[in-house]
């Protein structure tokens, strides 16, 4: 039985929305771990053949499918609040000053800490490493704010001067970050416990997403698509600018996200690990006839159907059917043309 066809894009002549897609397996999250006795993850993230999540008193979790899981030896009793991965390197950071790292997900060395902070978020992109947090005494106040550094071994980090006012205003304190599209995307609470969305093209200045969300505390980006988590909700996007609230499934909070073998993987509240299903979205391109990027495991069947009005029954007709040989393949619809607007969604097949 094939997936639903959830996944939107409008376009159109001279008329062009910006993508509207949501990445189709996101309204579907399988329990897949839940974890012995009072254990509870703070946070995910997912290397080339491994899940690792983390949690408090140094424990550490891994995985290579998500579904079965072995406890692992960190070397510390920290509380360890995020772990990223990239540039073959597992690094985790915790409280109090802790700074961990692996290169399999199995053996962890320190790698020392001198910053009087927390960094709960840390990205890899590049050939550098981005940690988010917050500055524990502001100007020596006694206040919180908004922390962003960058390393390029984990060992040495540059504190990056924020000077944009809504973050300060506010009393902002970054919780994740991840990067996609050329961009970063951090989430936060501010004053009164109010949900940020931020994102930012080189970690130095940073601008505030509209919408307005309850509590996200994790966010992470994967075949084309950022998804953020928090209390009892989910939220995703295309671009990092615009963003779609979803329904998990349940009344939990998400601490943690990643991605990892074309899903999502989320650490839930009561030491529990879910798993979306595998997704596909796509991206609108600005020419004529009208071109789609497709998101989506390398090897799956796509099924992609249009549309005229979303009003008309039966309005649907498949107009495109292949396999993803790339993430993201190209593929350009030639019944676009002299079209006043055009709807597009898209579905993997069996």
């Amino acid at each position: 039985m094939k997936r639903p066809l959830n996944d939107f894009i409008c376009a159109g002549g001279l008329l062009f929305c910006l993508a509207v897609t949501h990445a189709d397996g996101l309204d579907r999250w399988p329990l897949r771990y839940s974890a012995p006795g009072e254990m509870y993850f703070s946070s995910i993230a997912s290397g080339p053949d491994r899940f690792v999540a983390v949690s408090e008193n140094g424990r550490i979790v891994t995985s290579t499918d998500a579904i079965q899981w072995t406890l692992v030896q960190s070397g510390t009793t920290a509380r360890l609040d995020s772990v990223a991965s990239g540039n073959g390197v597992f690094v985790v950071t915790g409280y109090p000053d802790t700074v961990i790292r692996s290169t399999d997900g199995t053996n962890w060395q320190s790698a020392g800490w001198q910053e009087p902070a927390t960094l709960p978020g840390i990205v890899a992109f590049a050939s550098n490493y981005v940690a988010v947090g917050t500055r524990s005494d502001v100007f020596g106040l006694g206040l919180k704010g908004p922390l962003v550094m960058i390393s390029p071994d984990t060992f040495a980090w540059e504190h990056i001067p924020l000077t944009q006012s809504f973050l300060w205003s506010s009393r902002v304190e970054f919780q994740s970050v991840t990067f996609g599209k050329g961009l970063f995307v951090a989430v936060g609470r501010g004053l009164n416990d109010v949900a940020f969305i931020v994102y930012s093209a080189d970690g130095r200045h940073w601008k505030l997403v509209n919408d307005i969300f309850d509590g996200l505390q994790s966010v992470a980006y994967g075949d084309g698509v950022f998804v953020a988590g928090g209390a009892a909700q989910i939220a995703t996007s295309t671009d990092g600018v615009r963003w779609r609230k979803r329904d998990p499934g349940h009344d939990r909070a998400i601490p943690g996200i990643t991605y990892g073998q074309n899903t999502f993987v989320s650490v839930v509240s009561g030491g529990l690990i879910m798993q979306s299903d595998p997704i596909a979205s796509l991206m609108l391109g600005r020419s004529s006839p009208l071109e789609l990027s497709i998101f989506g495991p390398v090897g799956k069947s796509c099924q992609v159907e249009a549309t005229e009005d979303l009003g008309a029954t039966n309005g649907w007709e498949t107009v495109a059917n292949f396999v993803l040989t790339n993430s993201p393949a190209t593929w350009t619809d030639p019944g676009s043309t002299n079209k006043s607007q055009r709807f597009y969604r898209a579905a993997l097949q069996p």
